[in-house]
């Protein structure tokens, strides 16, 4: 009787064994280990749109990131190990190329840490003067095929001759290597500016004009324009070739623009024989600057002729500056804005009453009295 029930007992048991066997979940006969291949946390992919479905979108909840979500900024590429790596949709270009530009002295081939790249003819590239300074390089960067004309200053140095250079379709960066030659300590101009207070202008803007020795009377044709910086308001400007010169001297701020100081002008006769030095004391002045606007739709209007007048109806000679904000680059313009937006008088003018006339593209004639107080600055909006 009792090898009977145990009999029965044991095949209850095989029974019960065969059934978990055959019908319990495969997954959770797997001994524990690491987790791959498509066990139970592993992405599945559905076949008709090759993302991860909903098991993906769980683990990505609980680690905190996004997969349904793309980024709208960045991309992603694999690197050498196959994980995603962010790469930047509009990552900002660097130049590919253009001329390494260096000022060497010609006596001693030392390079120099001061000096000017001044355009022959202004280019998108080259679009107004630039100063290097404690560098021994200025990088100019141009497009394949592109050409620039420009010639190199530097104080106490005469300016080089213009050069043309011209980056090959082939080329990077290309070394340009000017050799400047010190002018003569005894042809050489030296000035000293001060402004109205007796304190150094440690920024300057010359213009040179010059017409030949013998012909009084004769017009000055401008030789060159350059802007200049001294701590102590002394300026040692290149040499002279002989004629009679006329320096205006402008004193500019920190960014470039005219302060309210009016423009001094020194004439002299250089024939290669003694130096010439100069002491100036620049008086208060006055600076003006305007925008004219569309009556209807209130855009800045552009080529809008201007007319300044003092008080007894006689006309000034006005050039008007209009400087772009984004490269500097200047536009300048007789007796009119030559651009769209605000323009200022390229010099600062004496204080006093005016008459500031302005023509609409209509005909209109705009009229406004101006007070122009010393060392200040008015600022119009017209209409």
């Amino acid at each position: 009787m009792n090898a009977r029930l145990l009999l029965a007992a044991l095949a209850l048991l095989a029974l019960a064994a065969t059934g978990y066997l055959l019908f319990a979940d495969p997954q959770q006969n797997q001994p524990p280990g690491p987790r791959s291949g498509r066990g139970a946390d592993s992405a599945e992919i559905d076949p008709s749109t090759d993302e991860p479905s909903r098991g993906a979108t769980r683990r990505a909840v609980e680690t905190g990131a996004e997969p349904d979500s793309p980024s709208e900024t960045t991309s992603t590429e694999n690197d050498a190990s196959g994980a995603p790596t962010p790469v930047a949709d509009d990552a900002p270009t660097e130049p590919t190329g253009g001329l390494r530009i260096h000022a060497i002295e010609a006596t001693s081939n030392d390079f120099l840490t001061s000096f000017r790249i001044v355009p022959v003819t202004p280019t998108p590239a080259l679009p107004n003067e630039r100063l290097v300074e404690f560098d021994v390089e200025f990088r100019l960067a141009l497009e394949p095929g592109e050409r620039c004309s420009f010639r190199v200053e530097a104080d106490g140095y005469v300016p080089s001759d213009p050069l043309t250079e011209t980056r090959l379709p082939t080329e990077a960066w290309r070394d340009v290597d000017v050799r400047l030659v010190p002018a003569t300590r005894a042809t050489g101009v030296r000035v000293l500016i001060r402004d109205d207070r007796l304190t150094p202008v440690d920024h300057l803007r010359v213009v040179a004009s010059r017409h030949e020795l013998g012909t009084p009377g004769a017009p000055y044709t401008e030789a060159w324009t350059r802007e200049n910086k001294a701590a102590d308001g002394s300026y040692e400007l290149p040499d002279l070739q002989p004629g009679s010169w006329r320096l205006k001297l402008v004193a500019l701020d920190g960014d470039g623009n005219p302060r309210p100081l009016l423009p001094a002008s020194v004439e002299f006769d250089q024939d290669g024989g003694a130096r010439v030095e100069r002491a100036v004391d620049l008086e208060p002045g006055a600076l003006l600057s305007l925008e004219v606007r569309d009556q209807t739709t209130g855009q800045p209007l552009d080529r809008v002729p201007v007319r300044l007048e003092r008080t007894d109806g006689t006309e000034v000679a006005t050039r008007w500056v209009h400087r772009d904000a984004d490269d500097g680059h200047r536009t300048v313009a007789q007796g009119g804005l030559p651009a769209a937006g605000r323009s200022q008088l390229e010099d600062p003018i004496r204080p006093g009453g005016y008459t500031l006339k302005v023509q609409l593209p209509d005909g209109t004639i705009l009229e406004r009295p101006l007070q122009l107080l010393p060392g200040g600055r008015e600022d119009l909006t017209l209409p």
